[in-house]
């Protein structure tokens, strides 16, 4: 396969990091590496990732939980959950942070390797956060998806958010 090469070193990355979290060790600085993930390259698996993000905007909990797999693993931040963890916690928070954001994509893509499909995309958000203050955020978010029948489901989401520098006056 074409993409086999970048497929395996980012599936390698994101096992890497995943394992070292859940070992209990502390997150590094580290920067998703969205590299060799191509637009247009799984266009199903992309269109999952956008149904995702989409139900996340809306507020639509039961679409969220429907896209991830039954062993869907979440990490933000260097802390990982579980789907029912992701869904009792921490998904209400951010359908909250997201229902208002203004999003502006800047890059999706992604790469295949049978049944397997992982999509990265990254995106300017400006929101308002918990405490009422503006918000101006880099997100980058990496998803490992798995082909179970004819639909593509999340294993795995990845996500990291920096702060955008202030515009210069």
């Amino acid at each position: 396969m074409k993409h086999r090469p970048y497929f395996l070193a980012l599936v390698a990355l994101a096992a890497c990091a995943s394992a070292a979290t859940a070992a209990g060790a502390q997150p590094a600085a580290r920067q998703l590496l969205l590299a060799g993930l191509e637009p247009g390259g799984v266009p199903e698996a992309e269109a999952t990732a956008r149904a995702f993000a989409a139900a996340l905007k809306s507020g639509d909990r039961d679409a969220v939980l429907a896209l991830l797999s039954a062993q869907a693993q979440i990490d933000e931040g260097g802390h990982t959950q579980t789907r029912s963890e992701y869904a009792a916690a921490h998904l209400a928070a951010d359908i909250a942070f997201l229902r208002n954001a203004q999003i502006t994509p800047v890059s999706l893509g992604s790469s295949t390797d049978g049944d397997a499909a992982m999509v990265g995309s990254e995106n300017e958000i400006h929101a308002t956060s918990s405490k009422g203050k503006p918000v101006a955020l880099r997100s980058r978010e990496l998803l490992r998806l798995k082909r179970e029948g004819a639909a593509w489901k999340i294993v795995d989401v990845q996500w990291e958010s920096t702060p955008l520098a202030p515009a210069v006056k």
